[in-house]
This record gives structure tokens, sequence and C-alpha cells, in this order.
């Protein structure tokens, strides 16, 4: 059985991955190979699921807490992505691959790109995320975005940023 995707972690995974969407815009040439990524993020407000009423009380406000703990709080992603030429060249990675994102470019500058992303979840939320990604150089690229879940009335805001650097011609095992 497929295990649905968190509305907060699909919001992480478009907002740390925003970088990606410049080459719509055909981005400069990025250096294929292996890339490391590091997103800073921090959000206000908590996304509660719909059938959290079915948990008895202790449970339900433990659960409450803990969502406000990891809804709310600055962290930092880490990642690494091999990106080869072929992902480069037909943009097959970030939240937009999978179909299920519509992405817009909205203005573009010789290294800036302002993007907006809609995403729906299979959880009932509705998820949009805009931002500005910078290629510094062919192998570094730096990101600021804000996305928001609504789900039954309740808002979630985040705000990341984060940047990318190539770090090797060879992946070795990360795909």
């Amino acid at each position: 059985m497929k295990t649905p995707v968190r509305p907060t972690a699909l919001l992480l995974i478009c907002v740390s991955a925003l970088w990606a969407l410049p080459c719509l815009a055909g981005a400069p040439s990025l250096s294929p190979g292996l890339w490391d990524y590091t997103s800073n993020t921090t959000g206000s407000g908590v996304v509660m699921p719909p059938n959290i009423d079915r948990l008895p009380p202790a449970m339900r406000e433990k659960f409450r807490q803990a969502m406000i703990n990891i809804e709310t709080k600055p962290h930092t992603i880490k990642y690494k992505q091999c990106l080869t030429a072929e992902k480069i060249a037909h943009m097959k990675w970030g939240p937009s691959s999978d179909g299920k994102c519509k992405s817009t470019v909205t203005q573009t500058t010789a290294d800036t790109w302002n993007f907006s992303e809609q995403c729906p979840d299979n959880n009932g939320a509705q998820i949009e995320v805009t931002g500005s990604a910078r290629v510094a150089n062919s192998r570094h690229i730096e990101w600021d975005g804000q996305g928001e879940i609504r789900m039954g009335g309740q808002v979630h805001h985040m705000k990341s940023h984060g940047e990318g650097r190539w770090v090797s011609a060879d992946c070795g095992n990360v795909k």
C-alpha cells in the first residue's frame, strides 16, 4: 500500500527543490554530476489531518503538540542528488517532474527566475509555492521561496532559503 505524502512534507519538497524551475526558461548550463543541497526553513501555523478527531483526547493533544514542533520550528534539510545531462536538459528532477504540480516562470533576468507552483495533494490540501532562484554559475545556485498549505480552513505558511553546490562529476551511488 502506498503511503500518502503529508502536505507539510510535500511543501518542504517543493520549496527545497524550487531551484530546478529556472530550467523552464532556458537556464544556463548546470554541470552534470553530484550536487549537495541545503535548505533552511521556518514555518507558522499548523495543518492537522481531517481525521484527527478519531484519536482519544490525550493522544490528539500529544499529536497536535508534535505537529506544532515539526511545522513551526526552524530546521535545515540537507540532501544530495545526481543530475545527469538528461535530467538537466529535460527538467526531470524537482517537484514538477511527477506531473502533479503546475509551474509557471513569471519573470526572467540574466541569472534570476521568479516562479510559482501549485500542487494538489492526495490528502486534500492545496499547496502554493512562490520564489526566486539565482544561478551564480554552473556549479552554484541559491533560492528563496515561500509556500502555503491550505486544508479544511487551516493554513500553514513556510519560508525557505537554500543553495545547491556541485560536488563531483561522479555521482557514486546517489541517484
